[in-house]
Parts: structure tokens; sequence; C-alpha cells
């Protein structure tokens, strides 16, 4: 017998052996997480379907969100906002939302003014259990995100709802309760609206981004609300998307009656403007720059139910003379944000010094 068949049998007795060594050690391994796992279970879930009809597990008690933009104040005014671990730059930078809610200037601000697209590392960071939003602000699949659509009025009543579930408690009410309160806003304006010949409805403008020549389209909210309070979106026959640039040759051949901007500064600009100075609205000093609270009315938030009144008010005066803009705005403070704001400060929202 030569030395290599003398040495085979021991190398079948240590194959076995670190065979029975691993088996050993795997076995362990699966009764050292077993016995993890019953000491520590896996936390408690739920699955609530979002705007988009998708089912969304997330944990049973959600107590850690993130939010970009006009969220943070649907989840203010749905009383979670203890709860935003992960804000935007816009909405610490609104001392209205600081007043409501001060520890907003100290929460990491993972969506920033030029982008909706949440930062990764600060959204990581933050450790947030659900992120809302729509998955293209949100590169990481990590966390579950709840979808949601701020385009009409269905959109952010639906939205509302959703998050009032997400949040879970007292929420569901709250978020019941605004919605009962957008449907009833709605109704009022539409009232008077209804009942106005299509011919003699004012033609209206809203003046963007890029020298004013950026306007909001058919699938916008502020055709929502423009078309509620009585008038005509003059750029929606032709713009399909939310917002798109437009030409001056385009604004001239239009010739609005009201023009909305998204602030004094820009509507003072544009009043300014030689070019503009032929449009009947600039002609008639009926350029208006839209009130701006908790967040900006004219665009896709949960205050923005406020535009309808003010926008049917700035609209037809006389045939909403009962519309009382200043009670109407301190009493929604008060319900939904639980705020007093006195007279004078419900002016400085409807007339917003910037």
């Amino acid at each position: 017998m030569n030395e290599s068949e003398s040495t085979r049998p021991r190398l079948r007795k240590r194959a076995a052996l670190v065979a029975l060594i691993l088996a050993a050690l795997t076995a362990l391994t699966v009764i050292v997480v077993m016995r993890s796992r019953a000491i520590r279970p896996q936390a408690a879930t739920r699955v609530v379907k979002d705007v988009n009809g998708r089912s969304v597990e997330i944990p049973t008690e959600v107590r850690r969100v993130a939010c970009p933009g006009a969220l943070n104040q649907i989840v203010l005014m749905l009383g979670g906002a203890d709860r935003i671990v992960a804000t935007a730059t816009v909405v610490q930078q609104n001392k209205w939302f600081v007043r409501a809610h001060p520890a907003i200037k100290d929460t990491p601000a993972a969506y920033g003014i030029s982008s909706p697209v949440g930062n990764v590392e600060t959204l990581l960071a933050a450790r947030p259990q659900v992120l809302f939003g729509t998955a293209g602000q949100h590169p990481t699949q990590v966390i579950p995100v709840v979808e949601v659509s701020l385009e009409d009025a269905e959109g952010i009543k639906r939205t509302v709802g959703v998050i009032g579930e997400v949040l879970g408690g007292d929420a569901v009410g709250r978020a019941q309760e605004y919605v009962r309160y957008y449907d009833s806003v709605l109704d009022r304006v539409k009232k008077v609206s209804s009942g106005l010949p299509k011919d003699k409805r004012v033609r209206v403008y809203t003046a963007a981004q890029r020298g004013f020549l950026q306007t909001d389209g058919r699938r916008s909210i502020a055709t929502t609300w423009i078309e509620a309070s009585g008038g005509v979106n003059v750029a929606a026959a032709t713009v399909e998307a939310q917002s798109a640039p437009v030409t001056m040759e385009d604004v001239l051949r239009w010739d609005p009656e009201v023009i909305f901007t998204m602030s004094p500064t820009d509507r003072d600009r544009l009043l300014a403007e030689p070019r503009w100075a032929g449009i009947s609205a600039v002609k008639n000093k009926r350029v208006y720059a839209s009130p701006r609270g908790v967040y900006l009315w004219a665009v896709r938030s949960g205050e923005g139910v406020l535009q309808y009144l003010w926008a049917a008010k700035t609209l037809y005066p006389a045939e909403h003379a009962n519309i009382d803009l200043v009670e109407e705005t301190r009493s929604f403070y008060r319900r939904f944000y639980g705020m007093e704001i006195d007279a004078n400060e419900a002016r400085t929202i409807l007339e917003p010094a910037d």
C-alpha cells in the first residue's frame, strides 16, 4: 500500500467531521435566530390603499413620517405634526407653519426648494416609517411610500383621507371633518357660479415662472378652483398639463380679465411690464396676489380650500357680498390648526406682504 492509499481513510473521516460541524453550526444558527425572533417579534403591520389603489404595508402604529411640500400642511391639519421627522425647506421658512409647530425648524429638510425629490441620505437618517408623496419623489425602496394626488378637489379629499388613515386615531375623524368642510365650501360657491351665463364668466390667467409665461393648464388644481368660483381658465382649452409654458402671443389672444400671481412682488412686476399693458386685467388693475398662510392657497394644499372663497369673492364681489374672508380664515385656523389669529393677522394672510 502506497502513502496516498493510506491517507484516504483519514481524509474521508476529516471530511465527515467537517460536514458534521457545519451541520451543527447551521442548526445552532437557526435556533438562535428563532429564539431571537421569539424574544423580539417583528413589528405588527397593516395594509392601507393609497390614492392610486395600491396596497401598502405599513406599521400598525405610525409615529414617524416624511413629507414633501404641501403634505406637511395636511399632516399638521390632521394633528400629526409631531410625527414629521423629515420635511421641506419651504415649510421651515413659513412663519405660520412655524407658529403652529415650532419644532419644524429643527426637523431635517429632506426636500429642497428647487427639487421635490427627497434626499436619500437625509431620509434614511431620519428613519421615517412612511413616506408621503409619489414613488418618483422617493428613489429609496427601503421605506414604504404612500402615494397621493393633489391635482383636483377629489384628489385632495382622497389624499386627506388616506393620510388620516395612515396616522390613525383622531386623524381619521379630522380627515372626515375636513372633507365635509371642503364639500360645503364647494356647494357655497357653486350655488352662485352655476347660475352664471357662460359668456359672462370672467376670463382668468394664472401667472407663474418664466416671466409670467408659465401657467396652469386643464389638469391643475387652479382650473378646479377657477371654474368652481365661476371663472374660465383661459389656458385650459389648449394647455393640457398641470403647468406649461405659453407665449406672449397666447396671452394677448386670450386677453384675460383677471390675472392671479403667486406673490405681491410678482403682481407689482407684472403691472409694471410694458408688454402686458394692453391686457384687460392690467388696464383695469385686476391683477391679484393669492393669499399665503400655512401654505400658499393657490397651489395643492389642504388650506387651498379657502382659495375657492377668495377667488369667488375676487371675481364676483357683489354676488358674494356675504363671504367674510377675514372670519372664514380665522375660523379655519381655529378649527383645523387649533390656532387663534386676530383679524389683522388674518388680513396679512389674505394680503401677504410678499
